[in-house]
C-alpha cells in the first residue's frame, strides 16, 4: 500500500495562495473603482450638448454671471435690471432640440445658437437659489462657452467621486459600503445623468449621499477617522445646501435623523457634536437666505386648478409611485433631457429589482433605531412631495421632477443598509455576479439611448452610434467609442462598489 502525503497546508489568509512578492496592493481595487466611476460619469457628461439638462437656460447664465458683470461674459442689458447679456450658446434659443419627443439631434445648435451676446431674464440675479454652487462653478468659465460647460461637468463628476472616495477611506471597513452602494444600486439613469451636469442638483445629490454615512459613523470612530468624517460631513452639508434650498432642508433632516438614531452614542462623545451642529447651521443659513424657501411658507404663485384640497391630495397620493420610480427612469418624470428622452422599460425594471433586493436584504436586520430611521425617511418621501404639490396646486408630473426625490431615496437606501455591526446587506458570490451583470446591462442600454438621442435624434435607430452622425463634440472619441468606454468603465466601477459589501461581510465575520 502506497504511503500518502500529508495534505498541504492552506495558504495564509493574507496571501491567498500567492507569494508575498506578487500580492496585489490593497489600494489598487478602490483606486481602480474610483477611476472607472469617473470615466463612466464623464462619458455621460460628454454624451449631451450644451443646455441638455432641465432649466439649463437658467443655470448656465447664473454660473456666468455669478461673479458680477464683466464685458463679453455677463453684461447689463438695456432691457432692464432683470436682464443680463450672456453668450448666445447659453440662451434659450440655443436649446433648439427640446420638446419634440427627442427627434431633433444636437446639430440644430450649430445653426440656431446666436453667435453674439443675447439678453435673458433667466438667471440667479434674483437670488432664488443659494449662491455657492454658481459662484464656485464660475471659476471654471473661460472664453469658449462649450468647452467651459464640458469642464464644469467634469469637475462635478470629479467632485462626486472624490468626496465619496474620501468617505469610503474614512469609514471603518465594516461600514465602507455605506459610502458608495446606496448611489450605485440606483444610479441608472438619473444619478449618472445629473452628477456630470451643470444642474445644481449634482451637488445636492452628492452632498446628501455623503452626509448621512459620515454622521452615522462619526460618534464611534477613532480620533483620526473622526476628524476626517467631521470634515467630510461639513463639506457635504455645504455642497447640498449651497446648491439648492431643498438641499438645505435635506441637510437639516439628515442631522435630525442621525441625531435621533445615534442619540446615546453622541451623548457619550460630546465633542463629536461639533460636525452635526456645524452642518445644521450651514443648512439653516442657506435655507433661510434663499428665495426658494418661500414654497414652504406658502408665498408662491399657484396653478389655477379647480379641484378640492382633499381630492388633490388623494390624486397625488395615489400617483406618488410615478414620481418616486422616476429615479430609475420609469414614467413621464423619469426621462432625461428636458423630459424628452424616454428610455426602454426593461433597464429600469432591472435596476429597480436590484435596488429593491438590496433594501429588502438590509431590512432583514432591524434595530429599534433603524426602524425609526427607515420609517421617518419613508414618511418624508410621501409628506414632502405631497406638501409641495399641494402648495402650488399641482399634480404628480407637474412642477416637481423625479430628481428632487433622489436625495431622499439615497437616504432611504443608506438607512436600510445600516446594521448593528457594519452593514446589514450580505451578497453571495452568485448574487454579486447577478447584480453586477444586471446593472451593467441596464447602464449600457440606457447610455446607448442617451447618446443616440443627441447624435441623430431618436427617430433614427440602429446599433452603430457612429453611423450618420449629425452632432458630436470635436476632438473627442466618437459616439460608439465613447459608449464602449463608458459601458466598460461602469461595469468595472459597479463591480468594485458591490465588492465592498462582500468585504464588509468578511470583516464582520473576522
Amino acid at each position: 500500500m502506497e504511503a500518502t502525503e500529508p495534505p498541504a497546508a492552506p495558504p495564509s489568509p493574507g496571501r491567498a495562495g500567492v507569494s508575498a512578492g506578487r500580492r496585489i496592493p490593497p489600494w489598487i481595487l478602490p483606486l481602480g473603482t474610483a477611476v472607472a466611476a469617473l470615466i463612466a460619469l464623464l462619458s455621460w457628461g460628454i454624451a449631451t450638448p450644451v443646455g441638455s439638462t432641465p432649466d439649463d437656460d437658467f443655470h448656465m447664465p447664473s454660473i456666468w454671471c455669478a461673479p458680477g458683470t464683466e464685458t463679453g461674459r455677463c453684461e447689463l442689458s438695456p432691457k432692464g435690471t432683470d436682464f443680463r447679456r450672456v453668450p448666445g450658446l447659453l440662451s434659450e434659443k440655443a436649446i433648439c432640440y427640446r420638446s419634440d419627443g427627442g427627434a431633433t439631434s444636437g446639430r440644430c445648435q450649430e445653426r440656431q445658437a446666436p453667435k453674439h451676446l443675447v439678453a435673458t431674464d433667466r438667471g440667479n440675479w434674483d437670488h432664488s437659489y443659494p449662491p455657492l454652487y454658481y459662484r464656485t462653478m464660475s471659476l471654471f468659465v473661460f472664453d469658449r462657452a462649450g468647452e467651459s460647460i464640458l469642464l464644469i461637468r467634469g469637475v462635478n463628476a470629479l467632485l462626486a467621486v472624490g468626496l465619496l472616495g474620501a468617505l469610503w477611506w474614512a469609514l471603518p471597513r465594516k461600514e465602507k459600503p455605506l459610502a458608495v452602494v446606496p448611489m450605485a444600486v440606483m444610479s441608472v439613469p438619473l444619478i449618472t445623468y445629473f452628477i456630470p451636469s451643470t444642474n445644481p442638483s449634482t451637488w445636492t445629490i452628492t452632498g446628501c449621499a455623503a452626509l448621512l454615512p459620515a454622521l452615522w459613523a462619526l460618534p464611534a470612530a477613532s480620533r483620526k477617522r473622526g476628524v476626517a468624517l467631521s470634515v467630510i460631513a461639513v463639506v457635504s452639508a455645504l455642497l447640498a445646501a449651497g446648491a439648492r434650498t431643498d438641499g438645505a432642508l435635506f441637510v437639516l433632516m439628515t442631522v435630525g435623523l442621525v441625531g435621533l438614531m445615534r442619540f446615546r452614542e453622541y451623548l457619550a462623545a460630546p465633542l463629536r457634536l461639533v460636525a452635526p451642529a456645524l452642518s445644521a447651521l450651514v443648512g439653516a443659513g442657506f435655507f433661510l437666505s434663499a428665495g426658494q424657501s418661500s414654497v414652504l411658507a406658502g408665498d408662491i404663485t399657484t396653478l389655477d386648478r379647480d379641484i378640492g384640497t382633499f381630492d388633490l391630495l388623494a390624486h397625488n397620493f395615489l400617483n406618488m409611485p410615478d414620481l418616486l420610480l422616476g429615479a430609475v427612469g420609469l414614467g413621464s418624470v423619469g426621462m432625461t433631457g428636458w423630459l424628452d428622452t424616454r428610455f426602454s422599460s426593461l433597464p429600469s425594471y432591472l435596476v429597480l429589482g436590484v435596488w429593491a433586493a438590496m433594501i429588502t436584504v438590509g431590512l432583514r436586520a432591524m434595530t429599534r433605531a433603524k426602524a425609526v430611521g427607515v420609517t421617518l425617511v419613508a414618511l418624508s418621501l410621501l409628506v414632502y412631495p405631497l406638501f409641495i404639490l399641494g402648495q402650488v396646486r399641482a399634480v404628480v408630473g407637474e412642477m416637481m421632477q423625479a430628481r428632487y426625490m433622489l436625495p431622499l431615496l439615497i437616504m432611504l437606501t443608506a438607512t436600510a443598509l445600516l446594521g448593528a455591526d457594519g452593514v446589514a446587506a450580505r451578497l453571495s458570490r452568485r448574487s454579486y455576479l447577478l447584480a453586477v451583470g444586471v446593472l451593467s446591462f441596464a447602464h449600457a442600454v440606457v447610455l446607448h439611448m442617451q447618446i443616440r438621442r443627441y447624435v441623430t435624434g431618436l427617430d433614427v435607430t440602429g446599433f452603430n452610434l457612429s453611423k450618420n452622425v449629425e452632432w458630436w463634440w470635436p476632438h473627442i472619441p466618437g459616439p460608439m467609442a465613447m459608449w464602449v468606454i463608458g459601458s466598460i468603465a461602469f461595469s468595472v466601477a459597479v463591480a468594485g462598489v458591490l465588492s465592498t459589501v462582500r468585504a464588509s461581510s468578511r470583516a464582520v465575520a473576522e
